[in-house]
């Protein structure tokens, strides 16, 4: 126990000594998935809100593109046009810190793949609003 404790501090030391070099050598984009936040970004709590993920990724990884997750998002629920203030609150962030929202996962908006023909037509009305929403954010 006590090899494994000290190596693994020697190697945390190590890691956070060449952080920045490490991040200055990268020569290849990366995106961070919001899902890998989803204990620290959120609504209270002393939670990060989303719209400073973009923030966040950039000033503290040094990371230019995120992905979204539908349900982290704090007005996933509501039309496109309730959601309109908080998505360019959202955008203007990212801009700010020169972050690309790639992508949007969906969760929780019914089964596509449902056998049922009325549960998938309702699964693809309900993840239409978020084509119409990663569209607006830039997303590919």
């Amino acid at each position: 126990m006590k090899q494994t404790g000290a190596g693994a501090a020697a190697l945390g030391l190590a890691a956070a000594g060449i952080t920045g070099k490490a991040q200055a050598a990268r020569t290849y984009g990366i995106s961070l998935a919001g899902w890998s936040l989803h204990r620290t970004i959120g609504e209270g709590d002393g939670k990060v809100p989303m719209l400073d993920m973009p923030k966040m990724s950039r000033q503290d990884f040094d990371i230019e593109a995120i992905e979204l997750v539908n349900r982290m998002l704090a007005s996933h629920t509501g039309s496109f046009g309730e959601q309109k203030s908080y998505l360019d609150t959202l955008a203007k962030n990212a801009a700010d810190n020169k972050v690309k929202i790639l992508l949007i996962m969906v969760d929780g908006e019914g089964s596509i793949g449902s056998k049922n023909e009325d549960q998938r037509k309702d699964a693809v009305k309900r993840h239409s609003k978020w084509i119409d929403i990663a569209e607006y954010l830039g997303c590919h």
